[in-house]
C-alpha cells in the first residue's frame, strides 16, 4: 500500500470507515461518530453549492474554493455539479473554467492548473500522483487524465475500490500536459504520462507513453499521425 493512501485512511474518517468496511472489521465508535456528524453538518451544505444553479451558484462556488483551495485565481469560475475533492491540495490559476460535473481528485496528491485553462464538461483529474496543468491547455469532456490507476502487477487484483491496495495492481505516477496542449473528448491519460508544448490527444484516444511537442497523436493506443504549427499569438 502506498504511503500516500495509509495517509489517506488514518487522516481522513471516511476513509478510515470505508476501509473497515471493506476488510470486514466493524468501525469504531469514534470514527463512525466523526462520519455522521460530517454527512449531518457539512455534506449538505457542500450538496447545496455543488448544484445550486446560474450565476448565483457559480459565485458560491467561487467564494467556497477561496475559502478551501491552496488557491483560485482571478476570473476563475466553477461550474454546476462540478466535485472538488482535497481542495486543499489544488491551485487553480486565473481565466479557468472548471466545467459541469468534472471530478477534480487531489486527496493525498495534488492538482495544479494553469491560466487560461478549460477542463471540459465530465472530465476526471485523479491526482493522487501529481497532476500538472500548464497555461492554455485544455481537456476535453468526459476525458479523464489518471496518475493513479489500476494496472497489471504480478498476480495482484485490479477490481477496484472494493479490494485493499496491498492485494491491488496499482500505477501512480505524476502527470504533465504542458503549455498550449490539448486533450480530446474521451480521452484517457495514464500514470506517468507527459504531453510536451502545443502536443495535440485526438478524441477518444489511450495515451500511454510521452507526446513530442506539438505532435499529433490519435489511437488506442495513441500513435503519432502528424504536427501542428506552434503557437504564433502572444499570451494573454
Amino acid at each position: 500500500m502506498s504511503e500516500k493512501i495509509k495517509q489517506l485512511i488514518e487522516q481522513d474518517c471516511r476513509f478510515k470507515a470505508f476501509d473497515c468496511m471493506r476488510r470486514g472489521r466493524s468501525i469504531p465508535f469514534g470514527v463512525l461518530l466523526k462520519v455522521a456528524l460530517y454527512g449531518v453538518f457539512v455534506e449538505p451544505i457542500i450538496y447545496l453549492v455543488r448544484f445550486c444553479p446560474g450565476s448565483v451558484g457559480i459565485q458560491l462556488r467561487v467564494w467556497g474554493a477561496k475559502l478551501t483551495m491552496r488557491h483560485i485565481g482571478k476570473c476563475s469560475f466553477i461550474e454546476f455539479g462540478a466535485i472538488i475533492q482535497g481542495p486543499e491540495n489544488i491551485r487553480v490559476s486565473d481565466y479557468v473554467l472548471i466545467d459541469r460535473f468534472v471530478d477534480l481528485d487531489a486527496r493525498g496528491g495534488e492538482i495544479t492548473i494553469g491560466r487560461r485553462v478549460h477542463i471540459g464538461p465530465g472530465a476526471e483529474i485523479a491526482g493522487l500522483g501529481g497532476v500538472f496543468i500548464g497555461d492554455y491547455a485544455a481537456v476535453g469532456s468526459n476525458a479523464q487524465v489518471l496518475s493513479h490507476s489500476e494496472a497489471i502487477d504480478g498476480g495482484k487484483r485490479m477490481s477496484g475500490p472494493m479490494i485493499p491496495e496491498e492485494i491491488k495492481g496499482m500505477k501512480t505516477a505524476p502527470v504533465r500536459l504542458e503549455k498550449d496542449s490539448f486533450v480530446g473528448a474521451g480521452s484517457v491519460i495514464l500514470p506517468g504520462v507527459t504531453l510536451g508544448e502545443g502536443a495535440v490527444v485526438a478524441a477518444n484516444s489511450l495515451v500511454i507513453a510521452d507526446v513530442k511537442p506539438w505532435q499529433v497523436v490519435m489511437g488506442v493506443p495513441a500513435r503519432p499521425v502528424g504536427r501542428r504549427e506552434p503557437v504564433n499569438v502572444p499570451d494573454l
